[in-house]
C-alpha cells in the first residue's frame, strides 16, 4: 500500500514507536551544514528522536552526502538518511540504490509503516519513488507512506 500524503505532520508522535520507520535525505541547501540543518524537518525529527548533539547529527549529515551513502540511526531510531542531490542529480541507478538501502534497513528494522519524506525534493524523485514502491513486490506488501509538499500528478 502506498498513500501520498501532503505535508502533513501528524506522524510526529508517531516517528518514535517501533512500528514507524521514517525516511529521508539529508537537507539541501548551498548555505554551510550548521546553518541550514536547524531549518529542515530530517534534522528536527533526529534531534528529537536520536540522543545526539545539533553537531553529531550535522556531521553524520554531512557524511552521508560525502560518501554518497544512505546511512541509519537504527538501533537508537528508526531512521533512515538517503544523501541529497547537492552536488549533480541523481541516476536511475543511484536512485534504485539508495531505496535497496533503504529496503537493508527496513529489513532490520522491521516496522510497520515507513513515511517517505519528500518534502524537499523534487516532483520527479516523489514521482520514481512512488513507482519503485508500487511496482516492487517488497514494498507493495508494507505500509508506506510518501509526503509532499505540493500535490503533484502521479
Amino acid at each position: 500500500m502506498v498513500d501520498v500524503i501532503i505535508d502533513n505532520e501528524w506522524f510526529l508522535n508517531k516517528i518514535t514507536e517501533p512500528k514507524w520507520h521514517y525516511v529521508s535525505w539529508t537537507p539541501y541547501s548551498t548555505q554551510a551544514l550548521l546553518e541550514y540543518a536547524s531549518m529542515s524537518y530530517v534534522y528536527a525529527i533526529c534531534l528529537n528522536s536520536v540522543k545526539l548533539s545539533e553537531k553529531e547529527i550535522c556531521a553524520l549529515f554531512h557524511q552521508i552526502d560525502r560518501s554518497g551513502e544512505t546511512g541509519t540511526f537504527y538501533p537508537a531510531a528508526n531512521i533512515t538518511i538517503m544523501p541529497s542531490r547537492r552536488y549533480k542529480e541523481y541516476s536511475p541507478e543511484q536512485i534504485k540504490q539508495h531505496i535497496d538501502d533503504v529496503r537493508k534497513a527496513q529489513e532490520l528494522i522491521n516496522s510497520d509503516s515507513i513515511y517517505w519524506d519528500c518534502r524537499f525534493e523534487d516532483e520527479k524523485i516523489a514521482r520514481g519513488l512512488f513507482t519503485v514502491l508500487t511496482v516492487d513486490e517488497y514494498w507493495r506488501g508494507k505500509k508506506c507512506f510518501i509526503v509532499c509538499s505540493r500535490h503533484f500528478s502521479l
